[in-house]
C-alpha cells in the first residue's frame, strides 16, 4: 500500500514538474517573440534612419548645391 501511494505521489510530482516546464518553456517562447519584434523594430528604424539621413530618397536643394560645386 505504501508503495501504491508513493508511485502516485510520483507520478503527481512529476506532473507538477512537467506542467511548471510547459509554463516556463511558454514563457521562454513569449520573451523570444518579443526580442524578434524589437529586432524587426530596429532593423525598421536603421533603414529608416539610412533613407533619411545616408541616402535619401530626394537630396535637399543645399545638398544639391554643395555637391555642383
Amino acid at each position: 500500500m505504501d508503495e501504491l501511494f508513493e508511485l502516485e505521489l510520483l507520478e503527481e510530482f512529476e506532473l507538477l514538474l512537467e506542467l511548471e516546464l510547459l509554463d516556463e518553456l511558454e514563457l521562454l517562447l513569449e520573451l523570444e517573440l518579443e526580442f524578434e519584434l524589437l529586432d524587426e523594430s530596429d532593423e525598421l528604424l536603421e533603414f529608416r534612419f539610412e533613407l533619411e539621413f545616408d541616402q535619401p530618397l530626394r537630396p535637399s536643394s543645399s545638398r544639391l548645391r554643395r555637391e555642383e560645386a
